[in-house]
């Protein structure tokens, strides 16, 4: 014998109550109005979340000064790289579990995007 899915079991109640009223309209309108409030939920939940990605500084604990992280690329569980920005110069440190190395000092901070930054790096004669 197959054990009902919970869907089945969720559409119970709202059958049975569909049934025993003579006007299904009442049923339709509540229908919208949950899934009005389901849309502005969501659609607040995207706005919070465009305005963080933004950089507006709603997480709290960022504070500005000399040292400033501007990209972080994970690799792995728990390993990364990290752009880091010190007195106008960029640096790419490799990051570990156990461990922090400088993989390469890429000078004074020309290119504004890092994938740019480190293509040129890359490219450039060593």
């Amino acid at each position: 014998m197959k054990k009902p899915s919970l869907l089945l079991m969720l559409s119970i109640p709202t059958s049975v109550q569909a049934a025993t009223e003579a006007g299904g309209g009442d049923m339709l309108a509540a229908s919208f109005k949950v899934l009005a409030a389901l849309a502005l939920v969501i659609g607040v939940m995207l706005l919070v979340y465009a305005l963080s990605r933004r950089g507006l500084k709603m997480i709290p604990g960022q504070r500005e000064g000399r040292i400033k992280v501007v990209e972080t690329r994970g690799l792995g569980p728990r390993k990364g790289l990290f752009l880091v920005r010190v007195r106008e110069r960029e640096l790419l440190l490799g990051v570990s579990a156990d461990r922090i190395e400088m993989l390469c000092d890429l000078g004074a901070s020309r290119e504004p995007d890092f994938d740019k930054a480190l293509r040129s790096e890359m490219e450039a004669p060593q």
